[in-house]
């Protein structure tokens, strides 16, 4: 199985990127990645990277090391879950990565019959690969029964790629322990920017980020709080100015009202990368002007709105500045930042009093 598994991620490395990849692996010697031909296909060049690891006994732990290396440099090609540890021991927590794959090796085996776990430091974070082995195919690699997990020590959140059904209450259950916390609660925060997510994670609860700046994982985690009030002295400031001159240009004061709406929202640091926002609507419909077969519904109208890009949260702002937006924004919108989650049902108030009753 270790064969497979360094065949799949040598294959899916961009070949200039292979002798990088296996450096950072630091299993096999300069010399040998050396005599790496990178002019061959890339099926014959993890021919060749496997037969330099069978001088150094190459094994599934060590294979599994590389592939927990190739995913944390292609993370973005992944979708990760943010899950909350609520009730968790706030006194507990490791950071010693040996020390965290040993214990979660010992409370997954008690759910599975076969496991492997590792566990490496990477921005500031403890990155896990736990590979659950379906034991009616015990010999076949399956990319699908490995699991992805984030945690960024001294927080409350941890990050999860995505888990086959069969293995989910399992895998949770085995966290618990690991953890030390009473459950493991996703928060529908799903997203490809696993460092963006724990962002809008922590932006929930406000709180201390100095340990994860310092690392550097976290760089568009900055304090906004200090980051808009000196962007707002420096607006009213600009605005006591113009409001001494003779002449005022309307539609500058109105592009800078924009701005301060914006800032005061949003912060004006970039935003943090989120692929998408989903809305479930179960309201009733208010278009009835523009189609007056409508009016007569009695119903709630449904339907699910999507929006979707490189940074859906950059472009929401860009669309304010633009005046393509009225502001002040909706607060669906206005507190993505603060709610961590992308998935949201709006419903009508009544429709929530009745639920509620």
């Amino acid at each position: 199985m270790d064969k497979q598994i360094i065949f799949r991620v040598i294959c899916r490395c961009i070949k200039n990127d292979i002798i990088d990849t296996c450096r950072k692996w630091n299993f096999l010697s300069d010399g040998s990645l050396q005599q790496l031909n990178l002019k061959k296909p890339k099926i014959r060049i993890a021919e060749d990277v496997y037969e330099s690891c069978q001088e150094e006994d190459v094994d599934i732990e060590a294979a599994g090391d590389l592939d927990l290396i190739y995913s944390q440099i292609h993370s973005e090609g992944r979708k990760w879950n943010v899950c909350e540890l609520r009730g968790q021991d706030k006194d507990h927590f490791i950071s010693n990565p040996k020390t965290f794959r040993k214990l979660i090796m010992s409370k997954m085996k008690l759910y599975f019959d076969e496991v492997h776990v590792n566990v490496n430091m990477f921005g500031g974070a403890l990155w896990s690969r736990v590979h659950i082995v379906d034991m009616k195919h015990p010999t076949v690699y399956k990319p699908n029964d490995v699991v992805y997990m984030v945690h960024y020590p001294k927080t409350q959140y941890v990050v999860l790629s995505r888990i086959k059904a069969k293995d989910e209450d399992n895998f949770i259950e085995a966290l618990l322990p690991v953890f030390k916390t009473d459950e493991v609660h996703s928060l529908q925060l799903v997203g490809s920017h696993v460092s963006s997510l724990v962002e809008l994670a922590l932006n929930k609860h406000s709180q201390v980020r100095d340990h994860l700046e310092s690392t550097g994982a976290l760089r568009r985690g900055k304090i906004r709080l200090q980051e808009n009030l000196t962007e707002n002295v420096k607006h009213h400031l600009n605005l006591k100015k113009n409001l001494t001159s003779d002449s005022r240009d309307e539609n500058e004061d109105e592009k800078k009202q924009r701005t301060e709406s914006l800032d005061h929202t949003f912060g004006t640091a970039d935003q943090p990368t989120l692929e998408k926002l989903e809305y479930k609507m179960d309201v009733k419909f208010r278009g009835t002007k523009l189609v007056p077969m409508m009016a007569n519904k009695d119903g709630p109208f449904r339907c699910r709105i999507k929006f979707e890009g490189p940074s859906v949260l950059e472009g929401i702002r860009n669309l304010g500045k633009a005046g393509l937006a009225s502001l002040p924004l909706p607060s669906h919108l206005a507190k993505v930042n603060s709610l961590a989650k992308n998935f949201f049902v709006i419903r009508d108030k009544s429709a929530m009093n009745k639920s509620q009753t």
